[in-house]
């Protein structure tokens, strides 16, 4: 954890479904400029900004993460994952129909030359998020946001802006507050670039509803 602050940073209290024009227009600034804020999912608190190699470099010293650990996009719909995913099997097709927008990763295949520096083995973890207020920011942004979990690398994320403020607001640029969050389970993390899903992570859509939506088996390799 950090001690202490160096400099305030901004603390911008926000209604989760219904984003003031003068907030959205003050995020969309931030991030913009290079930025890093940290604002709440429908799962834990994480860390967002431009998909810069910038921006990244801020979020791996951040979280005192190594280079090579890969980090998610979030868009604002499918027609957004098209234009990533190099592939969509037919299976993933159902899978985003079904559960996105919400708390679930979809690992697909890419050759998208402008985030080739974000690809890890050529994949890449997208996801559509389902607070009103950050699909608000991805469509006025209209391009993908990098984000990873509101944590140091292995340790459990936070679960209040309060938490995020005292643990790393010296090396932030914004920071989002809507009230503590639920403890929820962490998004479910799909790996879609096979001929059929392999769960990597567990988290809040359990395999079972998976395999009944799809209604075909699911491999289950992580956690």
């Amino acid at each position: 954890m950090y001690k202490g602050l160096s400099r305030p940073v901004k603390v911008l209290k926000i209604n989760l479904d219904s984003l003031a024009s003068a907030h959205l227009a003050e995020i969309v600034s931030c991030l913009k400029r290079g930025g890093v804020l940290a604002f709440p999912t429908e799962t834990v608190y994480g860390f967002g900004g431009m998909a810069t190699v910038a921006v990244r470099r801020k979020l791996q010293r951040l979280k005192k993460r190594e280079s090579a650990r890969p980090m998610g996009l979030f868009v604002a719909s499918i027609s957004q994952v098209r234009k990533i995913a190099s592939e969509i099997p037919p299976y993933a097709g159902k899978l985003m129909k079904h559960f996105c927008p919400g708390p679930l990763t979809l690992v697909f295949n890419s050759s998208n030359p402008r985030l080739r520096p974000f690809l890890h083995g050529g994949t890449v973890g997208i996801r559509i998020p389902r607070q009103k207020w950050l699909l608000a920011v991805l469509k006025k942004l209209d391009q993908p946001l990098l984000q990873t979990s509101a944590n140091l690398s292995g340790k459990p994320p936070a679960c209040s802006a309060a938490e995020v403020e005292r643990w790393f607001g010296r090396y932030l640029d914004l920071i989002l507050d809507t009230g503590p969050l639920k403890k929820m389970k962490p998004s479910t993390v799909v790996d879609v670039t096979g001929p059929v899903p392999i769960i990597l992570r567990k988290g809040a859509i359990s395999p079972r509803k998976l395999e009944q939506t799809l209604r075909m088996k699911s491999y289950v390799t992580g956690k």
